[in-house]
């Protein structure tokens, strides 16, 4: 039975810890960098989170999820991603907030060397990386920016301590979370200001709950076949 260790409790961890457990394999760790589970899902919590494709492209084979909106939420997808870890067993797997700092292979012995930010160094067989982008954010070196007295943040860590309503807000950035973001706060606050690099195309993808019938028809058994 091989030793293994995946690094990234996102979807692409999970899904690695689901498919070793039911192939028999238990002999395996999952590392997250993170205080808890879901990767992206659990670092990016700004207003208006929310998937960009059809939500139930999201579900993995094994676990169909009856889900409430055309494109979940952040709160129900983390939702969506506990579950799984705890229905197929996955929490005595898991070590959260460890950060692997480097991995060497063996080639005599044929084994990795992991070595972790809590001086652990850890030996396996197999190495999975499941580590994601998406929740890494990057901060801009701008002249005076450490000078402005007011509140300042990066949306993969939103500080929602603050309250927006009445105040006037700059977003930097149209990629997905600004997108997302500026549609969300544009009610609250007083002036919101969007700056962007290039041009780009912005077209309505339709978001909405879905309806009774709707949800009825991706319930059917045919549709947890695919």
């Amino acid at each position: 039975t091989p030793r293994v260790v995946v690094i990234g409790a996102g979807f692409g961890g999970i899904a690695a810890g689901v498919k070793m457990k039911r192939a028999g394999i238990d002999t395996f760790t999952i590392y997250e960098s993170s205080l808890g589970i879901g990767g992206t899902w659990w670092d990016n919590t700004y207003p208006g989170a929310e998937v960009d494709v059809g939500s139930h492209l999201y579900c993995f084979s094994f676990k169909p999820y009856d889900w409430t909106r055309t494109h979940a939420r952040q709160p129900e997808l983390q939702k969506y991603l506990e579950e799984t870890v705890d229905e197929f067993g996955l929490r005595p797997h898991l070590r959260l907030g460890v950060t692997a700092e480097s991995a060497t292979w063996d080639d005599e012995r044929h084994v990795w060397t992991v070595v972790l930010d809590d001086g652990t160094v850890e030996e396996c067989h197999v190495l999975v990386s499941a580590v994601g982008f998406l929740n890494v954010p990057r901060y801009p070196d701008w002249p005076g920016l450490h000078d402005f007295e007011g509140p300042k943040f990066h949306t993969a860590r939103w500080e929602h301590q603050h309250d927006l309503t009445g105040k006037a807000v700059a977003v930097v950035g149209t990629g997905s979370s600004g997108t997302q973001v500026v549609p969300a706060i544009q009610p609250i606050v007083e002036r919101l200001y969007v700056f962007q690099r290039e041009p780009g195309w912005v077209l309505p993808k339709g978001e909405r709950d879905l309806a009774a019938n709707e949800r009825a028809v991706f319930a059917k058994p045919w549709r947890r076949k695919l």
